[in-house]
């Protein structure tokens, strides 16, 4: 229970009718999955033999007779770890990957000889259920051009019989193809990877490039049409016409423990250079366009993304990271399997600091410019929430566009439908966005034209905000790149309201100013096709801070302003509990986080504003409504054209 010594097992057995229980196996690390033998007299398990590196040394196959205390290993010789399925008269059998393939092996407990079960070579197998005799199984298989279905077939010649037709209702679908590809890394290791194209695919092309990464690292990657179950909409993906490469990256499992060591001392680094080095040669190739590449993955691959979006930040358009680690520190001292970071970099932090820094994240932020989506779910005892928390403030605080998007109840996985469907969703717009230069596409088009008010009677009288008073400040998002959307949409930095609610504001201005503060603006009139922008290029919870252009904004009508407060000795911007167009819970004008100085500053500026005619927005605490808004109307009027 102990996290700092997490990940060891052992066997004990229990007597039904008394219910003592006795050591079976007991040795250091894991020991698990147990299996009685025919007879009844020994177990069969998966271990680690006391390895102290087991996180990426081969588990093998052992056996303990009832009474004994020296566990035998049987499968020393098998260079992968074994997934133990069940002792039965013909032996014992097991499942391991072999490269991005999957096969049923039968060790036998006397003589140690390992055999392979298998059609093909080309082959994945899962799910196996043997007979008590081991002479027949039935087992889940699929391959490049097959979706999973269930077959049954007599052990020695596995010559299955299909018993269901699950692949059938894919008939009308894309023919989308994949295939295996291999390639060589940057110190000259062999990478294999799997590369789904679009059923249109034309040689000669140059396509978008996304890599969907595993996680594990010991996961791997493998090819089959429609697999994807994750928060990664491949298929999706395959049809807006991108290329999708999944590699198996060193540590991945199938390559033997040579290849799971590759990355020990070496996490990210050795990681990033199997990323870019298989990114470089579809670019050699000449199917890929260098400039449209994006990446994405989750745990293990979450962490790879986020290190390529801080060290290697030149060569992605955009990047999502799911629960992923950005501080190796962070992660060794809040995750719930304390020996895995030690194993990997074969230290702990205060030993060795500069490993840890080296392969984190963090270290390179400062290099950061690609657009990142992050998603974490709040209960994430393996990869805790720490770690987005701190990516995404160093993202923010370098002014790359950046969301964060807590999954709340979930824990190192999102194992609910609609929850996974909402992160599909999340990355099918991110990568549209930032890859495509597209909005979140058809599902929810907005309206064409500017919406009529029919009660908005008064005539618009806007004014320019530093023409009233030069002491107002202007920080105009949208006239640059640093805002939730990442792209400039304004022309030019200027700020206009309707004249009553200038005026309020300059009132304002004018409290503020006795507590030493200013008034900072960051947008007030917006034209209305701004608006319709940003409903098209955002999508699900960031929707709750967008106005519908459906209906228009108040930013519409010049009634709405959106600032904070500039500190008057000293000129700089102030801290706020949560940060401009943050879109998190940290906007809510009642959160209760953050410090209790920065909690004052903002009831200061809402006070300031309210007491001069102003409402703060429910989702916003930079954004207040002056009180006369319904009475203007919705406008889409350029800045140049306001006199």
């Amino acid at each position: 229970s102990d996290p700092a010594d997490s990940a060891t097992a052992d066997i004990s057995i229990v007597a039904t009718d008394s219910g003592r229980s006795t050591v079976a196996v007991a040795q250091d690390g894991p020991d698990n999955n147990p299996r009685w033998s025919p007879d009844g007299t020994r177990l069969a398990f998966v271990s680690a033999m006391s390895k102290p590196f087991f996180f990426y040394q081969n588990n093998v196959i052992a056996t303990v007779t009832i009474g004994s205390t020296k566990p035998q290993s049987l499968s020393d010789a098998f260079d992968e770890d074994p997934n133990l399925i069940a002792w039965t008269k013909a032996g014992i059998q097991f499942a391991a990957s072999q490269r991005t393939w999957s096969y049923l092996f039968t060790v036998h407990p006397e003589t140690k000889q390992v055999i392979r079960h298998a059609p093909r070579d080309n082959w994945i197998g899962s799910g196996f259920s043997l007979t008590p005799d081991g002479t027949q199984v039935a087992f889940i298989a699929s391959g490049p051009t097959e979706f999973p279905d269930i077959y049954a077939a007599p052990v020695a010649t596995m010559t299955a019989k299909k018993l269901s037709d699950a692949g059938a209702q894919l008939a009308a679908w894309p023919k989308h193809a994949r295939e295996v590809i291999r390639w060589k890394s940057q110190d000259g290791a062999e990478i294999e990877g799997v590369l789904h194209k679009p059923a249109d695919f034309q040689a000669g092309r140059r396509y978008p490039l996304l890599v969907i990464i595993h996680g594990g690292p010991t996961g791997v990657s493998r090819p089959s049409p429609y697999g994807s179950g994750t928060a990664y909409p491949l298929d999706a993906f395959l049809a807006k016409g991108a290329l999708i490469l999944e590699p198996n990256y060193r540590g991945s499992a199938g390559y033997g423990e040579k290849f799971r060591s590759l990355n020990v001392r070496n996490l990210g680094i050795g990681d990033a250079w199997d990323v870019i080095s298989g990114i470089d040669a579809l670019v050699q190739q000449g199917i890929v366009d260098r400039e449209r590449v994006g990446s994405m993955g989750w745990s293990q691959g979450g962490y790879i993304s986020a290190f390529l979006t801080t060290k290697h930040s030149d060569r992605f358009k955009a990047i999502s990271v799911g629960a992923g680690i950005s501080d190796w520190m962070t992660y060794y001292v809040n995750t719930d399997i304390h020996p895995f970071t030690r194993q990997y970099l074969k230290a702990n932090p205060w030993d060795d600091p500069k490993i840890y820094a080296d392969t984190s994240p963090m270290t390179y932020v400062k290099q950061a410019k690609t657009p990142t989506l992050i998603q974490h779910g709040d209960q994430d005892a393996r990869v805790p929430i720490p770690n987005a928390f701190q990516l995404y403030q160093g993202l923010r605080d370098q002014n790359v566009p950046v969301q964060l998007s807590i999954f709340k109840g979930f824990g190192h996985g999102l194992n609910k439908p609609k929850a996974n469907r909402a992160a599909m969703q999340q990355n099918l717009d991110w990568f549209t966005r930032y890859i495509w230069d597209q909005g979140a596409g058809t599902r929810d088009q907005a309206a064409s034209k500017p919406p009529v008010d029919p009660k908005a009677t008064r005539k618009a009288d806007l004014v320019e905000l530093v023409k009233l008073d030069p002491t107002i400040k202007l920080d105009i998002r949208y006239a640059g790149t640093n805002n939730f959307l990442g792209k400039k949409v304004y022309p030019e930095a200027r700020a206009f309201l309707q004249r009553p609610a200038a005026m309020a504001l300059l009132e304002a201005h004018k409290l503020v100013g006795k507590s030493g503060y200013g008034l900072l603006i960051h947008d007030g009139y917006r034209p209305w096709a701004i608006t319709k922008l940003f409903w098209d290029m955002t999508s699900g919870s960031q929707r709750e801070f967008v106005a519908d252009p459906k209906t228009g904004s108040k930013h519409n009508r010049g009634a709405a302003v959106d600032l904070t407060l500039y500190d008057l000795a000293t000129g700089a911007v102030v801290q706020m509990p949560g940060d401009y167009d943050e879109m998190t819970p940290r906007s809510y004008p009642n959160f209760t986080g953050g410090t209790a100085e920065q909690r004052a500053r903002r009831d200061l500026l809402r006070h300031a504003m309210e007491s001069n005619g102003f409402t703060v927005e429910p989702n916003e605490w930079w954004h207040f409504n002056y009180k006369d808004w319904t009475e203007y109307p919705i406008l889409d009027i350029a800045f140049s054209e306001i006199k």
